[in-house]
């Protein structure tokens, strides 16, 4: 008794292969590409998580950003590793004739050193502004100076000055856009209403003459 055996070749499912990272059984060729994608996604995974800390270590950053801000007030995170004073210069953009206002944090006298335990962190809180107000600011560190600027929100209850502004100006725009439509279309019919009188006036005239 003799029995024929015949071997059928499976074909590689790449799809599965490549989503799964797991070796094909049928194809070498598919199992060396999911390898080495496997080592590539390794490889950036190691560069986001080491590439800071061992190429771009820095200790001594200074800097200052705004942080909360309510109707009346706004706070700024400042960051000074160094024993240097930190002023934040602020006032209102809508009259540029005010004068700035300063707010500093002695951090070169002993009482007040920012140290390691808060990294070297601390907040300057703004107060005393006025609602629904646009300011501007410069953060005086011992890195620069950082500008900007940021707007207070209207009080509770209330809606914000620029959405009217900006609701009336936009309604004015879709009026002016309007307007020329009816006027063509009054234009248009009168017109049409003046031709018509003018037809049957000669029409009559033709008529009394035959």
């Amino acid at each position: 008794m003799q029995e024929t055996i015949q071997y059928e070749e499976r074909q590689p499912k790449i799809l599965r292969t490549l989503l799964t990272g797991l070796p094909s059984p049928s194809s070498a060729l598919w199992s060396w590409i999911t390898f080495g994608i496997n080592m590539l996604l390794l490889a950036m995974a190691l560069d986001v998580v080491y590439r800071p800390t061992l190429l771009h270590d820095c200790h001594n950053a200074s800097f200052g950003r705004i942080g909360y801000v309510s109707d009346h007030s706004a706070k700024v995170l400042v960051r000074e590793p160094y024993a240097h004073d930190v002023k934040v210069l602020y006032r209102s953009i809508d009259e540029l004739s005010r004068s700035w206002m300063e707010k500093t944090l002695k951090a070169s006298q002993p009482g007040y050193w920012l140290t390691n335990e808060t990294d070297f962190t601390s907040v300057i809180e703004i107060d005393h502004l006025r609602a629904d107000t646009p300011y501007e600011y410069i953060i005086n560190t011992s890195s620069g100076n950082k500008t900007g600027t940021f707007t207070t929100p209207p009080r509770p209850g209330r809606i914000s000055a620029f959405k009217v502004r900006s609701s009336l100006s936009l309604g004015h725009a879709r009026n002016i856009l309007t307007m020329p439509r009816v006027t063509s279309t009054r234009s248009s019919t009168r017109a049409a209403s003046s031709l018509a009188y003018h037809t049957r006036r000669s029409n009559i005239r033709s008529s009394s003459q035959a």
